[in-house]
């Protein structure tokens, strides 16, 4: 059997075999990665489904607490515990509800406005009863009506119980009348910590459970435990929530894929443990349990999704594998038969074993390969002696090139394109502690760790980007105790040809220089901090000068002000003293005066008295003088009959004797006017007597109460002089003190000129002071 169909043959066998057993391996290996992508995604959709839950329960809690503790809320919990908590038609939780409502109306208004939902707030009382739920208008329904009454939620809301028993708050599922809920509840409490009852939020359970199917090929079931329809009373629909073998309630759905389709009742069972998975014509089915907030398992969510298109791209690998393994059956096969001769194999072989020999550096290059054969293979034999010729020296060359790098101290180190160390000198062995195999099988980010590794800031990141030179910033890759530097630049390594071959970066020990710069950095920043704060002293002088004088200026021009002050002050002093001494000597004078009006009283008292006296003597006398003309004028009156009377008798005579009772008559007639004119001066005297007693009555009177007056008036000069006394006395008293402070405010304007001299002279030493902060300054910026 020639070379050929020894090499081929086996080689056909073989490479048949090795083809089969990786077509069988790589295509389990495919299975397994697929099966095993299906139980990660399956257990990430619970993941999701898990954390949704928990982060809607979350929210919902953290919602519930921002009204637990408000004081309106307190307030209505006060109103509603004033009545019979236990009677669900309680009139104070009535007022409670309406409360709430009125309240925390603009915060439902305000959330259902940003989310487009009602805000399902909902608090409880601490017996167990629903206080409110603000979403709705009313409490409950009974018999088709609306009515608000705070109905017993004890049979079916352990949260609410448990909340209000222990005082924590809970977060979850838990199962109401509707069916699955997530809820957050929290205590309400008052501004004393003290407990009142309840809160929760209800967040959709719809939502989470639609938001986790994300596409056309995604699909889930909702099942709930049966035994829990005695809680979920709205799920006893069996038309519409059927019931799987009396264990499940399948509550809600969602996709496409759910038609005609029913999970197994034993996968079903398996995801109330744990994430069960399983295929069914091209469909992956995943069932996970669902928990309520303490745990316990309550239903069972069913994750459906298509692989039909997974499936297909895995056939179609295996087929693409199959043909390249085909491939790789036929054409070394060919080669060897058709290509590959025995005068072919052995120099080749030959030749191999050097190019071996070159690259495990055990060649001999000063040896040669037989090139006497007139044909190719001799032709290149020929030229692999001339190669070898070549490559000793270049390889010298090489070498001296080498010895030239490695006596750079610093170290320099080539990588490719995934940045795997290909050469590194003396200097990046020793720094990195590594001998150079173990340098060509790392990375340069795991030799050297520096924090620009395997970032963009990385030098040969940068020279890839740019094609060209690329200097990076100063690092640290030593340690806190014995820090070293370097600065590293990245470059590209090319071949003779000018292709890229490579990236070489050169690690620049600037150790030293960078610890002289930060001596100097620091001395620098230590003058820096010096100038600054001499700046600063120098500001602040300067303002603090500023400031004193613009005080002493403003005292300055107040010591003038108060000079001038007290200058007038003494002026109105020394007038005010005058003027008080003027006074005194006027009350003095007043007193006198006062003395001498108390004499004239008296003396005029004395005068009134006797004149009252006088008058009551005339009034006595011009009384007996009207009583004596009563009488005259009676007695005239008895003459006037008298005459009357001989009157008559002349009349009755007048014929015996006419003459003489002419003359009688006559007579009589002259006596009758005599005393009738004295009856009527009587008459007038006496009216005249009256008139005078009625004017001495009223003298009388008068000179009494003048009597009286002068008597009051003496009395009330006897005070004035007492007081007016008192006064002059506290005027000599006033005078003298005015004296004295005349005199204290003559020596404070003598101080007050000191001290505004004084301060003249302050003021001309701080301008001389400022100017000096101010040179200060311009010296220290300068």
């Amino acid at each position: 059997m020639g070379i050929r169909a020894k090499i081929g043959l086996p080689l056909a066998a073989l490479t048949f075999v090795l083809g089969f057993a990786c077509y069988w391996f790589i295509d389990q290996q495919l299975q397994d990665l697929n099966q095993k992508n299906l139980m990660q995604s399956m257990q990430a959709k619970a993941l999701e489904v898990e954390s949704a839950i928990a982060a809607s329960a979350q929210m919902a809690l953290e919602m519930a607490a921002t009204t637990s503790a408000l004081p309106e809320v307190a307030e209505a919990y006060a109103l509603a515990a004033s009545g019979d908590m236990a009677d669900e038609k309680s009139p104070q939780a009535q007022q409670a509800r309406e409360h709430l409502r009125r309240v925390l109306k603009p915060v439902l208004d305000g959330y259902q406005a940003a989310t487009g939902q009602k805000l399902q707030l909902h608090y409880h009382l601490p017996n167990g009863r629903s206080l409110v739920r603000l979403w709705r208008d009313k409490q409950v329904k009974r018999n088709d009506q609306w009515v608000d009454v705070s109905d017993d939620l004890t049979s079916f809301r352990p949260t609410v119980l448990e909340v209000n028993r222990q005082g924590r708050p809970v977060k979850g599922i838990e199962l109401g009348r509707g069916g699955f809920a997530i809820r957050g509840v929290t205590p309400v409490v008052d501004a004393s910590g003290n407990r009142l009852g309840s809160v929760e939020v209800l967040a959709d359970f719809g939502q989470v459970f639609k938001k986790s199917v994300s596409s056309a090929s995604e699909a889930v079931l909702l099942y709930m435990n049966a035994d829990k329809l005695g809680v979920a009373a709205t799920l006893n629909d069996a038309g519409k929530y059927p019931v799987l073998d009396g264990r499940f309630v399948r509550v809600a759905a969602e996709g496409d894929l759910i038609k005609d389709f029913t999970p197994a009742m034993t996968q079903l069972e398996d995801g109330k443990r744990s994430v069960a998975v399983a295929v069914q014509q091209h469909m992956a089915v995943a069932a996970f349990p669902v928990n309520d907030y303490t745990g316990t398992q309550i239903g069972v969510m069913v994750y459906l999704r298509d692989v039909a298109e997974q499936d297909a791209i895995i056939a179609e690998t295996g087929r693409i594998l199959l043909a390249v393994l085909a491939a790789l059956l036929v054409i070394p096969v060919v080669y060897v038969f058709f290509i590959v001769g025995r005068c072919v194999v052995r120099p080749v072989t030959l030749i191999r074993q050097k190019i071996q020999d070159i690259a495990e550096n055990k060649a001999d290059l000063k040896s040669r390969v037989d090139n006497t054969q007139n044909d190719e293979v001799g032709l290149l034999a020929t030229w692999f002696n001339r190669l070898m010729t070549k490559i000793e020296e270049t390889l010298c060359d090489v070498e001296g090139y080498k010895n030239l790098i490695n006596a750079v101290p610093d170290p320099i180190f080539a990588v490719d394109d995934n940045y795997t160390i290909l050469m590194a000198n003396d200097a990046t062995t020793k720094l990195l502690g590594c001998s150079q195999e173990e340098l060509k099988k790392s990375t340069c980010a795991s030799k050297f760790k520096t924090k620009v590794c395997g970032t963009p800031d990385c030098p040969i990141a940068h020279a890839k980007r740019t094609q060209g030179f690329w200097q990076a910033d100063i690092l640290d890759i030593g340690t806190s105790a014995k820090p070293h530097y370097i600065q590293p630049t990245g470059d590209l390594l090319k071949d003779c040809y000018g292709k890229v071959v490579g990236y070489v970066e050169v690690a620049r020990n600037v150790t030293r220089l960078v610890e002289k710069e930060n001596e100097l950095s620091d001395k620098m920043r230590h003058l820096a901090e010096m100038n600054t704060e001499l700046v600063r002293a120098s500001e602040q002088i300067v303002d603090a000068t500023d400031e004193m004088l613009q005080r002493f200026g403003q005292m300055t021009s107040n010591s003038d002000r108060q000079s001038h002050r007290v200058q007038e002050t003494a002026t109105a002093m020394e007038e005010m003293n005058a003027t008080v001494l003027e006074v005194a000597q006027n009350a003095s004078h007043a007193a006198e005066q006062a003395g001498d009006a108390k004499t004239k009283a008296e003396d005029g008292e004395a005068v009134v008295e006797q004149s009252v006296q006088a008058i009551a003597a005339v009034r006595t006398q011009a009384q007996a003088l009207k009583q004596n003309m009563g009488e005259l004028g009676q007695r005239a009156e008895n003459i006037g009959q008298i005459m009357n009377v001989i009157s008559d008798i002349a009349d009755q005579t007048n014929l015996e004797v006419r003459k003489l009772a002419e003359k009688t008559m006559h007579a009589t007639k002259e006596v009758g006017e005599a005393i009738r004119a004295i009856q009527d001066g009587a008459r007038k005297n006496a009216a005249v007597v009256d008139t005078a007693s009625q004017a001495v009555d009223s003298a009388t009177t008068l000179a009494s109460q003048s009597g009286e007056a002068l008597k009051a008036i003496v009395r009330r000069v006897v005070e004035t002089t007492a007081q007016v006394q008192a006064i002059a006395a506290a005027a000599e008293e006033q005078s003298a003190a005015s004296e004295e402070i005349t005199r204290a405010i003559a020596e404070v304007n003598d101080i007050n000129s000191a001290t505004v001299a004084d301060l003249q002279a302050s003021d001309a030493m701080l301008v001389r002071l400022a100017s000096l902060a101010g040179k200060l300054r311009s010296l220290a910026s300068s």
